[in-house]
């Protein structure tokens, strides 16, 4: 379980725009943690003070998660190169994989 403060979106998520109603139902479905599907996260190099991860594959569910004021999600964190995260992003599937 991470903080959702901990998880940074890539800059190379591939969706640009958010459906807000979809958003607000996932929202109101995920509103607890124990609701919520795990993320795909990687490693973020670096120094800081707690670690910190790059979003693979869960955008909107973390948005939602954010929304519905989770301190805590699951996610899971894997140890991929760039070919293998541009995968991940197009398709959860190919992550899952991993």
């Amino acid at each position: 379980m991470v903080a959702p403060d901990r998880i940074v979106a890539s800059p190379f998520q591939p969706r640009r725009h958010f459906d807000p109603e979809k958003l607000d139902e996932l929202t109101k479905r995920d509103s607890h943690a124990r609701n919520y599907r795990a993320a795909d996260c990687a490693p973020v190099a670096g120094e800081f003070d707690e670690p910190r991860f790059e979003l693979i594959a869960g955008e909107r569910r973390l948005r939602a998660a954010r929304a519905a004021g989770l301190t805590v999600v699951p996610v899971v964190v894997r140890e991929v190169d760039d070919q293998r995260r541009s995968r991940c992003r197009w398709s959860r599937t190919s992550c899952a994989r991993i």
